[in-house]
Order: structure tokens, then C-alpha cells, then sequence
């Protein structure tokens, strides 16, 4: 099934067998064609729609974790999600959920465009792949913000090693937008 191809790949299945095989999608081939709610470009299965994630914190605290940008300092804030399917659609945020916030990264702490780390209290499928973490990194010597993805999609093709799951999402605090960043899953657990 495409659940179980790794990610933006499609399960082609022919005609009398019983297994199918994990390969490239294809706009051409009927057989290759990516799930509901994605789209094929470049041979990858890439999602139709941008999601947004907006937080709610105190300007206080806002302002607290971009001065103590160098300690293990965290917020207590509220995270919903919206899926848009045009840049100009008005974004419909689901449930809030309760959450902290912090600083992420190393040597990017210096920079104006930060990374955060957003922990949830319970696991979430829709926020963070089923996990409690959700890591937003801001890529800001990246232009393109697209070297880790490469990265990652390169690491993907060319072992059989399980690799982290990546989206684009577009970040508001407080209703003021922080711009694009890539959400990068978090490994918990050993998995080699």
C-alpha cells in the first residue's frame, strides 16, 4: 500500500499480483499515481496543500525566549493547525492544544530568523507525526530551503535505512507571520 512506501514514493500494483512494488509517482501512468491530497512533481508525491501552524504565547514570554535564546528556557503556549489550498485562502485553525516552546539549534541561535522546538503534552498524529516534538527550523542560510530536504530525500533513495519525514509549514505567533520553515521529525528511538 502507499502507507507502507517510504515517503513520496507510491505502491504500483499491476494487474494479478498481490503485492505491489514502492517506486516513483507519475502524472502519465494511472498505475503511479500518488494518494488523495497529494500531487506528483519530479517523481515525488508532494502534498497539494501548505499547513500552517500558529501559536499562541504571552508577548512576554515571546519576548523572554528570543533574550535567554542561549538557555534551555520554555514558554507555555497553544498550537493549532490549518491546511490551505491557495496562498490566499484565509486559514480555518482546527483545535488548540495546549504545548511549550523553545529555542532550537546550536550555532543558529544567533541568527534574526530562529528555530524552535514545540513540546506537546500527548502525542499528535496531525502535529508531529504521532510524536510529542515537533522541531520548525528556520533554514535561514538556506535560500532555497531545500539543502536538508535533498539531504534527506538523497539519504532515502539510496539506502534502506529508515530517514525522518519532512514537511514545509508556514508559522504564525500570535497571528503575525515568522515565514516559512521546515518541520523535520524527531527519532526518539533507536531505529537501525
Amino acid at each position: 500500500t502507499h502507507e507502507e512506501c517510504q515517503q513520496g514514493q507510491v505502491c504500483q500494483r499491476r494487474e494479478g499480483q498481490t503485492f505491489g512494488v514502492c517506486t516513483t509517482c507519475s502524472n502519465e501512468d494511472e498505475s503511479k499515481h500518488c494518494s488523495e491530497g497529494l500531487m506528483c512533481m519530479d517523481e515525488v508525491c508532494l502534498s497539494e496543500l501548505v499547513s500552517v501552524v500558529h501559536l499562541e504565547i504571552s508577548q512576554d514570554r515571546c519576548q523572554l525566549l528570543r533574550q535567554r535564546r542561549y538557555e534551555d528556557t520554555r514558554s507555555p503556549c497553544q498550537i493549532s493547525l490549518a491546511t490551505l489550498s491557495s496562498p490566499d485562502e484565509e486559514p480555518q485553525y482546527g483545535d488548540s492544544f495546549p504545548c511549550e516552546i523553545r529555542v532550537h539549534g546550536g550555532s543558529s541561535r544567533d541568527l534574526p530568523k530562529l528555530s524552535w522546538r514545540i513540546i506537546l503534552e500527548t502525542n499528535h498524529e496531525d502535529l508531529a507525526w504521532g510524536d510529542r516534538h515537533m522541531i520548525l527550523r528556520a533554514e535561514y542560510n538556506d535560500l532555497s530551503m531545500m539543502r536538508n530536504v535533498l539531504s534527506l530525500e538523497l539519504f532515502r533513495q539510496q539506502t534502506t535505512l529508515p530517514v525522518s519525514r519532512w514537511r514545509y509549514v508556514w508559522l504564525k505567533v500570535n497571528d503575525e507571520d515568522q515565514g516559512l520553515h521546515l518541520q523535520v521529525e524527531r527519532m526518539t528511538e533507536p531505529f537501525i
